[in-house]
């Protein structure tokens, strides 16, 4: 899937944020630059995104005393590791 971000060079400390990308994982890219007029476009390069962080998610543990309510559905606990 290809995407297009737009950095506006008229605001002070411009930058383009890249959300949304998978852990561990290469992407490719390229930069281009256009006045309106003509546009300079970059080779393709290369970015690794770094690993999910190993520590600081806290691990859920469920506790109730109805536990009728409990009943009738799916309960999902999740933890990324």
């Amino acid at each position: 899937m290809q995407r297009r971000y737009h950095v506006d060079f008229t605001q002070a400390d411009n930058r383009t944020l890249l959300l949304g990308m998978k852990a561990s994982k290469t992407y490719h890219y390229q930069i281009t630059v256009s006045d309106g007029a003509s546009s300079c476009t970059s080779g393709d390069q290369t970015i690794k995104s770094g690993p999910l962080p190993n520590g600081g998610l806290p691990t859920l543990t469920p506790t109730t005393t109805n536990t009728a309510a409990l009943y009738g559905g799916p309960l999902l606990l999740a933890k990324y590791k």
